[in-house]
């Protein structure tokens, strides 16, 4: 991830360089080895107690050079840990708070029980009759893809009965079920660390994962942040409200890959502009 930026450009180096030192010394974790020396572990990486912090790192040192090239948004929105990099370009608290509560996150969140992440081609409407005990939507991620997340070996079965009905489906490279009641005690013990932090109210408008609506003034504090670990992510319905602004809008992915651009390319079916 970066790996290109990262010895090519000084500023995104040194962008992400500031992240990875204050990760160390928050955690012990050398992030820069993880990531880009010899000896990084791929299986490590997808560990969320590593994940979160990495991807957090290469998406605000990437967000801090576009803004350095005079790239600026006019309006962010995440995806999970996404979110919090927004917060933290927005004003909504300092590099330093974002980076203890990143964290704090991931940590938790690896000590919860493990579980397993399924994407899934159907709309969250024509998904919830295959819904079982133990198994929740996770995230609506376009109009007609989601993912849904629960125990191991209820979801290996749901992929099997979704299989034998040709509805497309691909099991994620995640370590825990995200946004399940799986989340719950990393849902419970988070809200009382990141009460103990100051947030601003955005700079920079921000889509909110939780609601699929606009952040407003006062509404971020650790409870926001508590249901925001544990509760659906909400971005298809976010992408709605940004669209309705008009197809002018510009999309610009932050981050590894272009997974969110995906979302939005196969969005209601309209054409979006994005880069």
């Amino acid at each position: 991830m970066g790996q290109g930026l990262y010895e090519s450009q000084p500023f995104f180096r040194r962008e992400i360089d500031k992240v990875f030192k204050l990760f160390q010394a928050d955690s012990d974790c050398d992030l820069y080895k993880l990531l880009y020396g010899e000896d990084g572990d791929e299986n490590q990486v997808v560990e969320t107690q590593y994940a979160q912090p990495l991807l957090f790192a290469v998406e605000y040192a990437l967000a801090k050079y576009l803004i350095h090239l005079d790239i600026r948004p006019d309006a962010m929105i995440g995806h999970s840990i996404g979110e919090l990099v927004a917060a933290c370009i927005s004003g909504v608290m300092s590099l330093e708070d974002a980076v203890r509560l990143v964290q704090k996150r991931g940590d938790l969140m690896q000590d919860c029980g493990k579980g397993l992440m399924l994407s899934v081609g159907l709309s969250q409407d024509d998904l919830l009759p295959w819904l079982k005990a133990g198994i929740s939507i996770a995230s609506v991620n376009s109009s007609d893809l989601c993912v849904v997340a629960g125990e191991s070996h209820r979801i290996i079965e749901l992929q099997k009965e979704l299989e034998e009905h040709s509805i497309m489906c691909t099991r994620l490279h995640t370590s825990h079920a995200f946004h399940t009641e799986l989340m719950d005690d990393a849902s419970e013990k988070f809200k009382d660390f990141a009460d103990k932090f100051h947030y601003s109210d955005p700079l920079i408008p921000i889509l909110s994962n939780l609601t699929g609506k606009w952040l407003n003034p006062g509404e971020i504090d650790g409870d926001y942040w508590a249901k925001h670990l544990r509760e659906p992510v909400q971005f298809s319905p976010a992408v709605s409200e940004l669209l309705q602004d008009g197809e002018q809008t510009v999309f610009i992915e932050i981050g590894p890959g272009k997974t969110l651009l995906t979302f939005i390319e196969n969005h209601s079916g309209k054409k979006i502009n994005i880069i």
